[in-house]
């Protein structure tokens, strides 16, 4: 009795947040869980999770790991796994994800690769999503995206990403088709140590809603960031620690209704970064 009720309310909650498709995705590693999400115009490790095309530059072996409780609730925490190293002319990545419990969860293993031309840095992703439901059973799901980011002067960075550009459908006997988005920003750092990002992202089917996150850089080694979401009307802060070998960040959101959401995470650095990242 008291495994289907913990069941029904996993149900009851996952079919509330369909209604919010952003819910459902994690914002992944702390610099995102600090700053709203923006992270379409950054190149860092986690682009293996966000925008694919920030990988490009690469100059690290750096395994990433990550951690998101979302909301307190058990069935919809998220660990993330990863590893990003340059390879010939651009950088590869390879990462999972485990979202939910026993009942209700979504296992995705992502392989990505991006590189540099004429500017711009161009990535592409590929996914298998596998989703169980208690009683319903498995579901594996392929997806595929892709991203860009480009510098349009000296203060401005532009970059895009489109999640399942393939349109996969949940079944083939069901029209429904798993949620598709596309996130356009742009980024303005009039300083080396501020960089000020305002995105709009839209689900198929769905109005646009803008994301507005920020950075500042209070010391070579220490970062604060904050950020809001006009969609859900969360509120984002966050902090970030880079030593010589070991980059950690933390990020807070609050929701509203639903309350308090934690993001941490790590990145490893196996091999000195001679370039600094965007």
């Amino acid at each position: 009795m008291k495994k289907q009720l913990i069941t029904t309310i996993c149900l009851i909650l996952f079919a509330y947040f369909r209604s919010f498709p952003q819910e459902l995705l994690s914002e992944s590693g702390g610099r995102a869980g600090g700053m709203a999400n923006t992270m379409a115009t950054i190149h860092d490790s986690w682009g293996l999770f966000n925008n694919i095309a920030g990988i490009s530059n690469q100059k690290n072996i750096s395994p990433i790991i990550g951690f998101q409780d979302l909301f307190g609730i058990k069935a919809f925490r998220t660990i993330s796994a990863g590893f990003v190293s340059p390879f010939r002319a651009g950088s590869i990545g390879i990462g999972i994800q485990k979202y939910g419990n026993s009942l209700l969860n979504k296992q995705k293993v992502s392989l990505g690769f991006a590189h540099e031309l004429a500017g711009a840095s161009l990535g592409f992703r590929g996914n298998l999503i596998q989703h169980h439901v208690e009683g319903w059973g498995n579901k594996i799901i392929p997806t595929f995206d892709c991203g860009v980011i480009t510098q349009l002067s000296k203060k401005f960075w532009l970059g895009a990403q489109l999640f399942n550009i393939s349109q996969t459908k949940i079944s083939k006997d069901q029209e429904e088709v798993y949620p598709s988005f596309l996130t356009l920003g742009i980024s303005y750092r009039p300083l080396d140590i501020l960089m000020i990002n305002l995105e709009a992202e839209k689900f198929i089917h769905q109005k646009p809603y803008l994301k507005f996150g920020l950075e500042y850089q209070i010391s070579k080694a220490l970062f604060i960031r904050t950020g809001i979401n006009s969609e859900t009307f969360k509120n984002y802060f966050g902090f970030g620690f880079c030593m010589k070998r070991l980059k950690f960040d933390y990020g807070l959101n609050n929701h509203a209704v639903l309350g308090l959401s934690h993001n941490l995470s790590m990145e490893f650095l196996l091999k000195k970064n001679s370039k600094p990242a965007n």
